[in-house]
């Protein structure tokens, strides 16, 4: 991955991070998650609900080889807590695939952009009827602890 793909990447995963931290919830962010794959790019939790996301913001379909569709796998049984992709096409929004709606090929795992019309909005995963900060309410508190990761603090 070239540089300029990763600032886009790790722009589009804090543009999701604070939308999430709107919404209530306390927001992991492991930065480079890429490069070991071990990971999730974020993980959600609140009082009710909890989540792994492995973000992409991306304009074509989406690819994933079986090794690190496995690891996403392994970490959702051995942690309980759901796996979904999130995917930002570039000027449309965020949405949400768990991790039985990728297609096997021959050589990975696909979501392709037919699938886009079928993925759940952010407020499907978070319990709110409107993804707009704009309109939701003011009296939501923040989580005291935003984030362990020492890049998120820029």
């Amino acid at each position: 991955m070239g540089k300029g793909a990763y600032i886009k990447g790790a722009r589009s995963e804090r543009e999701l991070k604070e939308m999430l931290r709107l919404a209530g919830f306390c927001v992991i962010r492991s930065s480079k998650s890429g490069v070991d794959g071990l990971a999730p790019d974020l993980i959600a939790l609140s009082t009710t609900k909890k989540f792994a996301l492995e973000c992409k913001a991306w304009k074509a379909s989406l690819h994933f080889d079986k090794p690190k569709v496995e690891i996403m796998r392994q970490f959702e049984n051995t942690t309980g807590i759901p796996f979904y992709i999130a995917w930002k096409p570039p000027r449309k929004e965020w949405k949400f695939f768990p991790l039985t709606t990728l297609k096997e090929t021959e050589r990975g795992y696909t979501l392709t952009t037919e699938n886009l019309a079928f993925g759940l909005k952010i407020g499907d995963l978070t319990g709110e009827t409107s993804t707009n900060p704009a309109t939701q309410s003011t009296t939501k508190t923040t989580p005291i602890i935003q984030s362990t990761n020492a890049d998120d603090l820029e």
